[in-house]
């Protein structure tokens, strides 16, 4: 079996793709192939803002962290401030994506 096939299989089964929508969850397949199967990836890390593409990765074991993780860092490091980084979660999650944001601003304060 290819790559291409194994990745469609993934994509499939783990994610819900469709024939209707072919290229949709093809990332986040191709991103769990790869971190599973290549050698040179396997210390990688999942990054995402799809709480069950994120979801998926743990449960295979993967070391996974989501963008309120990353705006979290960003605010200890002094990049943006907790309420900016809210406000940004926010107009992502108002635009569609699934992702997880804590209840105040105050919960990217780590």
């Amino acid at each position: 079996m290819s790559e291409a096939d194994l990745v469609e299989r993934v994509r499939r089964a783990a994610f819900g793709g469709s024939d209707s929508a072919p290229l949709q969850h093809l990332g986040e397949a191709q991103t769990l192939h790869v971190i599973q199967r290549w050698p040179n990836f396997r210390d990688s890390f999942w990054l995402g803002d799809d709480r069950a593409a994120c979801d998926r990765a743990r449960r295979q074991g993967i070391t996974t962290l989501e963008i309120q993780d990353v705006m979290a860092h960003g605010c200890s490091a002094g990049d943006i401030t907790h309420t900016d980084a809210y406000k940004l979660l926010r107009q992502m999650r108002d635009a569609g994506r699934h992702l997880s944001i804590p209840d105040s601003p105050s919960g990217l304060l780590r």
